[in-house]
């Protein structure tokens, strides 16, 4: 009896149980995802989300790009980003393990955007944040855990990367989606920080990153806050009270989750109380009477504001303007994409309806979603654990062609146009 983890040809490792654990670690900018998995039994034993430890340090790449750079110039004690992530992704794992009464992972498998690869290993990501976008590496590699700063004796598996803003995290969500075998054409879109478009179609990949910032994970929102207890996470119109909503965890109302904001814009456009420039306005219906000083109020401590909407909208366009330009250059229309895959937390948890309606998704493919889910974790459990899985990630990494969206002629104007919200009759 025993358990052997094999990584292409290679015996990494070895256990004489029956039983393996792993630690897949999906290293987002505003979050960080962990699951604990059984892989003899491909099941997810315990899971675990939290903010990305290095928020004190900005809400984007860019941000903890620059106090990196500072660091690497005075070199004044340990690098307080890496030894961030290091600590937090060693509390998920000790937290996991006594949940589940198990000593330690056999193996870890992390992955991520670029940047917070970068952060995690400790490599410079100066170039990372400036033209041209030149990443120390995005190899994939195979280290001890330790090496890391991480508290386990496993080997740790890192995922390779397509470019300085389609990373690791990217490939992992392909795979999950098959990327690698023969489909039609599919639309792939990781909806974070950063909003990561892949269009798979005639063996090419064509993929972008545009600049969404954190609203949609409620980081940039007056009540935004991220997918926890309390989150107002779905909203309905409702014919007496205007609206009704509910919360995670059916707990009392604290702010809105990303999917709650879709859903609330989407009423708000429904009720013709924000026009299709993104102006909101109050009228004589009973919505009307919860819009008082230029924000639907939900709660007394509750508010959907003007700028959160101008918010939204600035974050819409540029994803959607993402898709315009990969269709473009594969020379598609959108009735010809079969499926379009959500990725991510926030992918997984909206309306494509209400996505639709505020033109963040094209409305023809609404009925065309696949939701992932946590598709950068399933991709990289897959990379770790199945045989030919890290030489698929390779195949789909050369099969990649990287649209630098602010170079590209026609994305000012396709931003501009999508700024505005679709009209219906």
């Amino acid at each position: 009896c025993g358990f052997g983890l094999m990584h292409g040809e290679t015996l990494v490792g070895y256990t004489a149980s029956d039983e393996a654990y792993a630690l897949i670690v999906d290293i987002g900018t505003t979050t960080v995802a962990a699951l604990l998995v059984d892989t003899a039994r491909r099941r997810v034993v315990a899971a675990r989300g939290e903010h990305n430890a290095q928020s004190p340090y900005g809400a984007d790449v860019i941000s903890r790009i620059r106090h990196e750079t500072e660091w690497e110039e005075h070199r004044n004690g340990p690098n307080p980003l890496q030894q961030a992530i290091a600590k937090q992704v060693s509390a998920m794992l000790a937290g996991l393990l006594e949940q589940a009464g198990i000593g330690d992972v056999d193996f870890l498998s992390l992955t991520g955007n670029t940047t917070m690869m970068h952060l995690l290993c400790g490599l410079p990501g100066e170039h990372i944040g400036k033209a041209p976008f030149i990443p120390a590496t995005l190899e994939p590699m195979r280290l001890p855990a330790a090496d890391l700063g991480i508290a386990s004796q496993a080997p740790a598996f890192l995922l390779p990367g397509i470019s300085a803003y389609i990373g690791a995290d990217i490939v992992a969500s392909l795979l999950a989606a098959d990327a690698h075998r023969s489909q039609p054409p599919f639309l792939l879109v990781d909806l974070g920080t950063n909003a990561e478009t892949v269009l798979c179609a005639s063996g090419t990949l064509y993929a972008c990153s545009a600049a969404a910032g954190p609203c949609f994970e409620g980081a940039t929102l007056s009540c935004g806050m991220a997918g926890q207890d309390g989150a107002i996470d779905t909203v309905s119109p409702d014919p007496e009270r205007g609206l009704s909503f509910t919360t995670i965890g059916d707990a009392p109302a604290r702010g809105l989750c990303g999917s709650g904001v879709l859903d609330a814009l989407a009423l708000l456009l429904d009720a013709g109380i924000v026009d299709e420039t993104g102006r909101l306005e109050a009228d004589a219906s009973p919505l009307g009477a919860r819009i008082t000083d230029d924000a639907l109020t939900f709660t007394d401590s509750v508010r959907f504001t003007q700028k959160d909407i101008r918010e939204v909208q600035l974050a819409k366009a540029a994803v959607r303007a993402g898709i315009d330009i990969l269709l473009r250059e594969a020379g598609m229309e959108t009735a010809d994409v079969a499926r379009l895959y959500l990725a991510g937390g926030f992918g997984s948890a909206m309306r494509p309806e209400s996505a639709a309606r505020i033109g963040l998704i094209p409305e023809e493919l609404s009925d065309r979603v696949t939701v992932l889910g946590n598709a950068a974790g399933s991709g990289a459990l897959r990379y770790a654990t199945e045989e030919g899985a890290a030489e698929s990630a390779l195949g789909i990494i050369r099969r990649t062609r990287y649209i630098e969206l602010s170079a590209h002629a026609g994305f000012t104007d396709a931003y501009v146009e999508r700024m505005l919200f679709p009209e219906r009759e």
